[in-house]
């Protein structure tokens, strides 16, 4: 058998014809390597006993494990090692491999750029296609900011799902790729940002989307909106302040001294 790397849990029954066993000796060792001295464990009332082998044993990726395992009883007797033939021990592949970390594929998040122009084609309330892709995935794990995940199978190395988004402004959505050894990927974040529906701000909300906003003047002396989430949380910011040219109609974001006075040292 073939598992991604992963504590391994040994277990085996065994039965002793006068009631008196002691213990289970486990020996597991690379493929190939010397035999190493057995690994003790005492068994529960039906004989059945366990150990379990570190991630940390080393396990090395792309090599196989044997193990087998004998019973021993309070009078020293031992039973042979099973399975019996050396040659053939039970035997564990290990792949460590992790599929590559997912692509994110749509056309209705686009994803935020640095200049903060960049938005969603529909507004928030409404929901998005997205495609998660990663060559040998079997199935995916996705969140936005982290309230709540969500798996879903991969056919191909990918898989399509309707996304809703948390809030209006800046949304993470947070993805997963697991192999058929349940390997998990390195996570992609992915930031974009959702317009506010079509109706004016209410007190405490900047984006529309009836959850409490908190505007901040950040270290660098930008305005941000940093948008909240369903329970107050507040994950993440985006500028702003901006102004447009009425000439040439170039918006720029963080315009110099948008907010703050510096002859005077008082907001404007």
């Amino acid at each position: 058998m073939t598992i991604g790397k992963t504590n391994i849990t040994l277990s085996a029954n065994a039965k002793d014809a006068d009631g008196n066993l002691r213990e289970l000796q486990f020996r597991f060792w690379k493929n190939g390597g010397t035999v190493p001295a057995a690994r003790i464990a005492k068994p529960n009332s039906s004989g059945t006993a366990t150990v379990q082998i570190p991630v940390t044993f080393p396990l090395t990726d792309k090599t196989t494990y044997s193990w087998d395992v004998r019973a021993v009883d309070t009078e020293n007797a031992a039973s042979s090692y099973f399975p019996p033939n050396t040659n053939e021990p039970c035997r564990i592949t290990v792949d460590a491999t992790a599929p590559p970390q997912p692509e994110i594929e749509t056309e209705d998040f686009p994803e935020a750029t640095s200049d903060g122009l960049t938005w969603a084609k529909n507004p928030f309330g409404t929901t998005g296609s997205v495609t998660f892709v990663s060559t040998g995935a079997t199935r995916f794990r996705y969140t936005i900011e982290g309230l709540g995940w969500t798996e879903v199978p991969a056919t191909g190395g990918k898989a399509a799902v309707s996304l809703a988004p948390a809030h209006a402004g800046p949304n993470w959505l947070l993805v997963h790729a697991y192999d058929a050894y349940g390997n998990q990927s390195v996570r992609t974040d992915y930031a974009f940002y959702v317009p506010p529906r079509d109706k004016a701000d209410v007190p405490w909300d900047t984006s529309g989307d009836g959850l409490p906003d908190l505007l901040i003047v950040d270290a660098a002396g930008k305005l941000m909106n940093c948008v909240g989430s369903e329970g107050g949380e507040l994950y993440g910011c985006l500028g702003a302040a901006y102004t447009k040219d009425a000439r040439t109609g170039e918006t720029t974001l963080h315009p110099a001294d948008h907010w703050y006075d510096p002859a005077t040292a008082r907001p404007r």
